[in-house]
């Protein structure tokens, strides 16, 4: 970058290179005359306002970099290219490179550095120790190589090489490198400046991963989140198991750790999904899971170090499986029988690394993971009454048939069963359609609420006491996805008879994907405000509520960025 200095004054101030401050140079400088700045100088005796040196004639002279005395500093914009060398019809993998901002002098020296004469990669391309975070490169190359489209793969080898010399590139434009301040983040240059100005941001992994891989879509960018916690952020959990009903109740009402979009199947469910998760059944004589505690299965869970659930399972233990084979009618091996291994019911977690950590030790135990149909048949659960006719306290049961039938003081799981286990709102049997998950009232299809964001039902009452209308996108959201943000408007109202326009805060309840995608955290505020009405502060790397700038202290500088004045 050419920076350059131009006089606003007649005969500004010059001095002497070797003369300190003190001595003043008459050149009978003309107002508009330009000088190439040769360097900044910030160091030295007496040094208190910013200077440069030039060269006037043949000689090097020291200018005060400022308006008072004649100067001003203009930097000179660099010419950026549009760079297209990998690019195919239907993807832009150049762009992230474009984003950044190249220009032709720096295209045409890493192209020299790693291509040959007859356009195949050079090895030292592939060098890690030129990257700053070796292991993070490393991880990035493996899950964007399942991600370059056939529309890349099916071309000639020359196609592929240009992908990934531009993958190179980017790489070494943008710097990444996993954030040594900020667990989780990743803290690279945002852009070609803030590489001049070696000013580094710090970003989240999917907004950084969204920066780098413009082409990549938001699913992909999902999986790549969720891999790199799993390997560069992994959690630790303590595993636990028991055939305790106090300890069914805490694995499955105890508050869960935060969840982190696991990957999901028939035998991995996240804990965010679960019907029956949370203290929603404080009311109920029994919690629901209570009836798991009749001796035929045992609860497997993680806990933090700080005693956050991480992830659930029920299993049944193994048991005695008498032979049933009859011939006309008689039975033939009264006396045969099968040990039946562990079934384990879907497994719910927060995260991969917490499922992933029951499902090896249900492997350890040589348990069946399947949930496959009739693996639960004939266990028997604990016959909880709550008051009802033919009505118990229970939970959802994952593995089918989901049907119960009354022997003694247990409740046996038969498929010819006529009590279902299928309700979520903690009871189990046959009276009305739904139940409310809250008070148990029974409901038919008219009265009840359904919740979305529970998957349960509910009457008019207790809907409407745990839900609230998001006024950001009028969806209806569960108190606890519900905060309060803000945002600025403009009214008409008539002053002295004439009307006078006047901003103003209006508070608002959003669900918290809005809090996300349309509103920002201000962290000296402590709220929640709508991206439009924030300025985000470079420097110190916040976001300040626009209207409350100059409260807070900041002042515009002439480039358009705001810093705190006396910083």
């Amino acid at each position: 970058m050419n920076d350059y200095v131009v006089a606003i004054s007649e005969d500004p101030y010059v001095y002497k290179e070797d003369s300190g401050i003190n001595i003043q140079e008459n050149l009978n400088l003309k107002k508009g005359t330009r000088f190439e700045l040769i360097k900044e100088i910030s160091q030295g005796v007496c040094i208190h306002e910013p200077r440069g040196m030039v060269r006037i004639g043949d000689k090097h002279y020291v200018i005060t970099l400022e308006p008072k005395y004649g100067w001003v500093l203009k930097r000179e914009k660099l010419s950026y290219l549009n760079y297209e060398y990998s690019n195919t019809d239907k993807h832009k993998y150049a762009s992230a490179v474009n984003n950044f901002g190249v220009t032709q002098q720096m295209v045409d020296h890493y192209l020299t550095t790693y291509v040959k004469e007859d356009g195949s990669l050079k090895s030292d391309i592939h060098r890690l120790n030129r990257h700053r975070d070796s292991d993070l490169v490393v991880f990035i190359n493996k899950i964007v190589q399942d991600f370059v489209d056939e529309d890349m793969r099916q071309f000639e080898a020359s196609t592929h090489s240009k992908f990934y010399l531009d993958f190179y590139l980017m790489l070494s434009l943008y710097k990444p490198r996993r954030s040594q301040r900020f667990q989780g983040k990743i803290t690279m240059y945002k852009d070609h400046q803030a590489l001049l100005d070696e000013k580094e941001t710090a970003f989240k992994a999917g907004r950084a991963f969204s920066i780098m891989f413009p082409y990549l879509d938001a699913a992909q960018i999902g999986i790549m989140v969720d891999s790199y916690r799993t390997m560069f952020a992994p959690r630790e959990f303590e595993l636990h198991t028991s055939m305790e009903s106090k300890d069914f109740v805490w694995a499955y009402k105890h508050e869960h750790c935060k969840y982190q979009d696991p990957d999901t199947s028939m035998t991995r469910k996240s804990l965010a999904v679960s019907c029956m998760r949370g203290s929603g059944f404080d009311h109920l004589d029994h919690h629901p899971a209570e009836f798991y505690a009749s001796g035929d299965f045992m609860i497997v869970w993680l806990t933090t170090h700080d005693g956050f659930i991480g992830a659930r399972c029920v299993v049944r233990l193994p048991h005695i499986k008498y032979s049933t084979y009859k011939k006309d009618g008689v039975l033939q091996y009264p006396f045969d029988y099968d040990v039946v291994p562990h079934i384990a019911a879907p497994v719910y977690g927060t995260c991969d690394t917490s499922i992933n950590m029951i499902e090896e030790y249900l492997d350890s135990i040589g348990a069946d993971r399947s949930s496959h149909f009739g693996g639960w048949l004939g266990a028997k659960v604990l016959a909880l009454t709550n008051g009802h006719n033919d009505r118990y306290f229970g939970a959802y049961i994952d593995i089918e048939p989901r049907m119960l039938s009354r022997v003694g003081k247990y409740l046996i799981i038969d498929d010819d069963g006529d009590l279902s286990a299928e309700d979520t709102g903690g009871t189990v049997g046959n009276y009305y359609e739904y139940y409310c998950y809250n008070c148990d009232q029974g409901l038919d299809d008219y009265d009840q609420h359904y919740s979305e964001a529970t998957g349960n039902s509910y009457c008019e009452t207790c809907y409407y006491d745990i839900h609230t209308t998001c006024q950001h996108c009028d969806d209806s959201c569960l108190n606890e996805d519900i905060i309060t943000a803000y945002r600025r408007s403009t009214r008409i109202r008539t002053i002295n008879e004439t009307p006078t326009r006047e901003e103003y805060t209006l508070d608002m309840d959003i669900c918290t994907d809005c809090s996300e995608n349309e509103f920002v955290y201000c962290e000296e505020q402590d709220e929640h405000w709508r991206y439009d009405d924030v300025q985000h502060i470079e420097d110190e790397g916040i976001d300040v509520p626009i209207h409350l700038l100059g409260d807070s202290g900041f002042k515009e500088t002439e480039d358009g960025e705001y810093t705190r004045e006396g910083e």
